[in-house]
């Protein structure tokens, strides 16, 4: 038999190529997965900032209570973590201020978000407590042992501001606010010229690969991990990174998307920069040997998702953070798609 192609199927194979390209004109399908916390839903919030106009007054208001019980959860979890290590505020006034935060709450169901506050009282126990210089060592010598959200920092630098009455959230304070994300949700989104439909499947973890199946015809899976996460243990005192490389192994060895371009985006990057010379990598991966080196530290990360792709898919990878305000992620997301359908136009053709 020849080794070759006839200028029919030449032909064909070209018309089929041109068809897929019209679909970055119509809506590719883009599927994100990842851990609770990965930086799924804090992607499509920056692509709403960068490329649809950011969010409205009205939808700002809504993040009002989500950002409140951000900043009582933080402030909480730090005086809980003091009180069970056996630490004491600096500033005696501040232990007052410490029992006043543990018994505070509010209930953000109730109301619009417009009539849920943080009482002035409450406001300033948090600014006394956060400014106590025993924070300063807690958060330098005990990250490893704090349970926070990523934006705790955040938040609580800025208490001032979002303890004030008339409080509205800004464009940045959306997309640091966390409120965890189940089952799926759907968006359409443009960037570029691209238009995509974007599903996000929240709240997954290994075991839910029977979902998998409806997914199949995705253009792209974008799987996230946080690479910080190195040092965390999930709900079930399991290691969050450790539990992000088995549910990629599920995702990339998946018989559903063997068709389906695989990215992988190891977020938060930012946050690893800033732990890797307080809690060595080798610590909890015993086998890494490249100290604080953070090229290497990375290449290592990377290599653990790698050792798992039995399927041999090509991988997508990029290192950096979602919530950068530069448009990074949001580029390399456009780039990859247009890349992924020529390239499965390709496959599917037998030319890659």
């Amino acid at each position: 038999m020849a080794d070759y192609i006839s200028k029919a199927e030449s032909c064909a194979i070209d018309r089929q190529i041109q068809q897929d390209k019209k679909l970055l004109k119509s809506k590719p399908g883009i599927l994100l997965i990842g851990t609770s916390g990965s930086g799924k839903t804090t992607l499509l919030k920056q692509v709403k900032i960068l490329h649809e106009g950011g969010f409205s007054a009205t939808e700002l208001a809504k993040f009002r209570p989500i950002i409140f019980q951000n900043v009582l959860d933080s402030a909480q979890a730090m005086v809980m973590y003091m009180r069970n290590a056996g630490l004491a505020c600096v500033n005696v006034e501040n232990i007052t201020h410490c029992e006043k935060i543990l018994k505070y709450t509010f209930d953000v169901s109730s109301g619009s978000p417009q009539n849920i506050y943080l009482s002035t009282e409450i406001t300033n126990a948090i600014c006394c407590m956060w400014a106590d210089p025993i924070m300063v060592k807690i958060m330098e010598d005990n990250l490893d042992k704090l349970r926070l959200m990523d934006n705790t920092r955040y938040f609580l630098n800025n208490i001032h501001v979002i303890g004030k009455m008339g409080y509205t959230p800004n464009q940045t304070d959306a997309l640091y606010a966390y409120q965890k994300t189940e089952g799926l949700t759907k968006t359409e989104m443009r960037i570029g010229s691209v238009k995509m439909d974007i599903s996000e499947l929240g709240g997954l973890h290994y075991g839910h690969e029977k979902l998998f199946r409806f997914f199949e015809n995705m253009s792209a899976i974008m799987f996230f991990t946080a690479i910080s996460d190195y040092d965390k243990e999930d709900w079930a005192c399991r290691n969050r990174l450790g539990e992000s490389i088995v549910l990629f192994e599920a995702v990339v060895n998946s018989p559903w998307f063997s068709h389906s371009s695989i990215i992988l985006y190891l977020n938060k990057l930012d946050l690893l920069i800033e732990n890797l010379p307080e809690v060595p990598l080798k610590q909890y991966f015993t086998d890494y040997t490249g100290g604080n080196d953070l090229n290497k530290a990375i290449k290592y990360i990377l290599s653990l998702f790698m050792k798992v792709n039995r399927a041999g898919l090509r991988v997508f990878s990029h290192a950096a953070r979602v919530i950068d305000p530069s448009d990074t992620c949001v580029g390399l997301l456009s780039i990859v798609i247009k890349e992924a359908i020529l390239e499965n136009s390709l496959k599917d053709h037998q030319i890659l």
